[in-house]
């Protein structure tokens, strides 16, 4: 367990369906990220490193930028059109650990 950081924003607010997109979170700088030391030897593996989860659309390994920046990728969608031409909203999380996502 760890303290968990806060998460402030999300850059873009908005993303295409179906496409690989890039999106910036943000945390308040007094309750920050922090850079995870690497799992020793050959124990490393995308389950054990930092993750952002989009809702129920899946989550996928992020980039520790600095300690009020992460660099996450959107899951892959293999179908848009299950998603409404309105769009829809879903929460970002982040888990420093790659289990224990913030609230």
């Amino acid at each position: 367990m760890y303290k968990q950081p806060h998460l402030v924003g999300a850059t873009p607010h908005e993303v295409t369906a179906g496409k690989i997109n890039k999106v910036f979170v943000r945390v308040d700088p007094r309750h920050p990220f922090f850079q995870p030391p690497p799992p020793p030897g050959d124990d490393y593996n995308n389950e054990n490193w930092i993750k952002c989860k989009f809702g129920y659309l899946g989550s996928n390994p992020a980039v520790y930028i600095n300690h009020t920046h992460l660099l996450c990728i959107t899951p892959v969608i293999h179908d848009p059109a299950d998603i409404s031409q309105d769009g829809i909203d879903v929460e970002v999380t982040v888990a420093m650990n790659g289990v224990d996502y913030t609230m």
